[in-house]
């Protein structure tokens, strides 16, 4: 029996025997909502698993995902909008980098590290919408944040624990 299977969708998954992962994709939707499990498994998103994707332009990690691994999504260069789902506690090096028409990224609540260069040569990622509990500004040097926000224009984010987010008048926090 294989470990490596393709969902319907054209995601590929590997499941070791104690953990399942997003290793590749095949499918042709360039708009991708990743599934909060597979097989009844959550998974973590595998090193270089949609490196150099020229079709997807936006995708929606799923609830259920931890790890965004090194290079995920490294050199999509058509991807424009991430939203990390509330369960993603790591994006590891490299993990969207080059992928320079990203616009906007959602980051989940439970978000606690950047790899080094997690977004490097995101030259057009203005808008961030930040419910982590991390501290993020646009003042921020690119090494703290993986380069999250060395061109951002517009940081927004939770104050005092709520739910709403804010930017100050200028659009910056």
């Amino acid at each position: 029996e294989s470990r490596v299977t393709e969902s319907d969708d054209g995601l590929v998954f590997f499941d070791d025997g104690t953990r399942c992962y997003l290793v590749g994709y095949v499918g042709t939707d360039n708009t991708i909502t990743l599934p909060e499990k597979y097989n009844g498994n959550t998974y973590d998103i595998r090193e270089y698993a949609f490196y150099f994707n020229k079709d997807i332009v936006r995708v929606v990690i799923g609830e259920g995902t931890t790890v965004v691994g090194r290079g995920a999504f490294d050199n999509c260069r058509n991807l424009l909008e991430v939203v990390v789902s509330d369960s993603v506690t790591t994006i590891e090096d490299a993990a969207f980098s080059d992928c320079r028409n990203m616009l906007s990224i959602t980051i989940g609540s439970k978000l606690s590290s950047f790899g080094f260069n997690a977004f490097e040569n995101c030259n057009f990622l203005v808008e961030i919408y930040n419910r982590s509990e991390m501290k993020i500004t646009t003042e921020d040097p690119p090494s703290y944040n993986g380069g999250l926000t060395s061109n951002a224009l517009n940081v927004y984010t939770p104050i005092d624990g709520s739910k709403k987010l804010w930017c100050s008048d200028d659009g910056f926090i």
